[in-house]
């Protein structure tokens, strides 16, 4: 029996109709021609475009005829033989990433369902090209700008329409067609080392994006500011037009530059109306003179420069000296006028000086007459040192002192009478003997010794350089030790000297010092110290020996 085709679906449709109404109903599926996805279609961008932005995304359509989900690989790149970049994608778009400029891409998509897969076409397109940088421009300073300051910086605006990064060369000096003076600068802004003055500066910017295209702005020009000159000189010292000054004295006044520029100074001075250059290229405000003359008026003016050679002069300023006062009257004779019991080896003194403070000299006269002779002239020192005088004698001095201008001032005339024996003083007493590191409010002794020449008892009186001296203790035998205490009061250095004299007033000079200390009290707060204090009279020995 032949079984046709007709047959056979005659037996399906029967069996199929004659299922209960409860049974699910299955699709019908013809194996081989409707179960694979159909091939992607409808790409974007669309094939063969053009332009195409550098951050598009892909996308496609993909269509299974079962429903069925689908999965793409995606084959991506600049080659017709397109690498495969991703599989197993699970959607219908796809961001390849950022593009380059002005390239061809190609791209395939093959759907993937479980029961088939599809091979897409291959389509194409091309970037845009790139576009270069804005144009530099609104500059500062602005173009042709006048007084700009020589601290400056220059700005400008820049930028690149696709937002690509941007680097810029600058061109900048005052040649009208400048050079470059600084590459792949990342911001829209430099700063300048200080300008030169009244100079015309030429500077221009070209951009340049990451794809090398550049776009040159345009030269721009700016003039610097004229350089000021320093301050006018002012506030003289001796001020202008004032009088009584010493001659000894310094030249002031005020200067600066509204810069801060440095500024030297050419001092111009002298007693014309129009003074010479007495000093130049001075960094100071001041200037010593040389020693000037009793009443005379002085010109003078400041011309101050500054470190581009920009000056100005001061005004004329004028000052006068004061009047010559001859020296001070000799006074304060030794021994006193009218003196009795001189000894014979006396050193006669008296107290000078200048109240122009001028150098003095004296010239002494001396005698046993009451116009006595010239002994010694033209000496700088207050003292002087006859030769051996005779005993009960009536001597005649007097002082006649000059200054550097050979005015004069003469002292009365004085007489004193030496004593009936030839007296020396004693000699210089040894230096003081005893401790020299103490404690404030303790009584400590002092030693000293002084010979006689003519082996008279000697008195002594003790300076303790704390402010206090004591008085002449004595008499004494000469040569003989003797001892004196006192007391300090508060910490500090000292220095103790002591003086001898004889019966007849004649006195030493003072002994070498012995310089002592007062120190501060140690303290101490160990608790085994004060222990060993209390209990050990030997330890406290040692320790009243070493501070106190």
């Amino acid at each position: 029996m032949v079984i046709t085709f007709l047959t056979v679906f005659c037996l399906l449709s029967i069996i199929t109709f004659a299922q209960p109404l409860s049974m699910k109903k299955s699709s019908p599926k013809i194996s081989g021609i409707l179960d694979k996805p159909l091939p992607a279609s409808d790409p974007f961008p669309e094939d063969n475009a053009v332009n195409v932005s550098l951050s598009v995304n892909l996308s496609w359509v993909g269509i299974d005829p079962d429903g069925d989900d689908l999965t793409y690989n995606i084959f991506f790149g600049t080659s017709i033989t397109i690498p495969n970049v991703e599989v197993v994608w699970p959607t219908e778009t796809y961001n390849p990433g950022l593009l380059e400029y002005n390239t061809q891409y190609y791209w395939r998509i093959d759907s993937y369902a479980d029961d088939g897969a599809s091979t897409g076409p291959t389509w194409t397109f091309t970037t845009r090209d790139d576009v270069p940088p804005y144009t530099p421009s609104n500059p500062f300073p602005n173009d042709s700008s006048i007084d700009v300051s020589v601290f400056c910086n220059l700005s400008w605006t820049g930028g690149d329409p696709d937002g690509d990064n941007v680097t810029y060369d600058v061109y900048f000096g005052t040649d009208s067609n400048p050079s470059l003076y600084l590459e792949n600068s990342s911001t829209t802004n430099i700063t300048l080392p200080q300008l030169s003055y009244s100079t015309q500066y030429f500077w221009k910017i070209i951009a340049e994006d990451d794809y090398g295209y550049v776009a040159s702005g345009p030269i721009w020009t700016f003039t610097t500011e004229q350089n000021p000159p320093p301050f006018i000189p002012s506030n003289p010292y001796p001020a202008n037009e004032s009088e009584d000054y010493p001659v000894v004295l310094n030249l002031s006044w005020t200067g600066g530059d509204p810069n801060g520029d440095n500024v030297t100074y050419d001092v111009y001075f002298g007693t014309d109306a129009n003074p010479s250059l007495l000093a130049e290229n001075l960094s100071n405000t001041t200037y010593s003179l040389p020693k000037l003359d009793f009443n005379t008026s002085y010109f003078w003016k400041i011309n101050a420069i500054d470190s581009y050679d920009e000056s100005i002069l001061g005004p004329l300023w004028t000052f006068k000296t004061e009047l010559n006062v001859p020296p001070y009257i000799p006074t304060n004779p030794i021994p006193k006028n009218n003196a009795t019991n001189v000894y014979t080896d006396a050193i006669l003194s008296w107290t000078g000086g200048d109240p122009n403070n001028e150098n003095v000299t004296y010239d002494v006269y001396f005698g046993t007459s009451m116009s006595p002779p010239l002994m010694v002239s033209n000496t700088s020192e207050t003292s002087y040192q006859p030769s051996k005088m005779n005993i009960t004698t009536v001597y005649y001095w007097c002082v006649v002192a000059w200054d550097e201008w050979n005015h004069s001032t003469s002292s009365m005339l004085w007489n004193f009478k030496t004593s009936i024996y030839n007296n020396s003083p004693p000699q210089k007493p040894i230096r003081p003997t005893g401790p020299t590191v103490g404690k404030p409010g303790v009584s400590y002794s002092y030693a000293t010794m002084s010979v006689d020449s003519n082996g008279e008892p000697v008195f002594y009186k003790f300076d303790w350089d704390d402010g206090s001296v004591s008085d002449w203790i004595g008499p004494y035998d000469s040569g003989q030790t003797i001892t004196l205490s006192h007391v300090w009061d508060d910490k500090g250095s000292y220095a103790i000297k002591v003086k001898a004299k004889d019966i007849y007033g004649g006195e030493s000079f003072w002994s070498d010092p012995l310089p002592i200390s007062m120190p501060k009290q140690k303290i101490f707060s160990n608790p085994l110290f004060f222990r060993l204090v209390e209990t050990s009279p030997q330890f406290r020995i040692v320790v009243q020996m070493m501070f106190w």
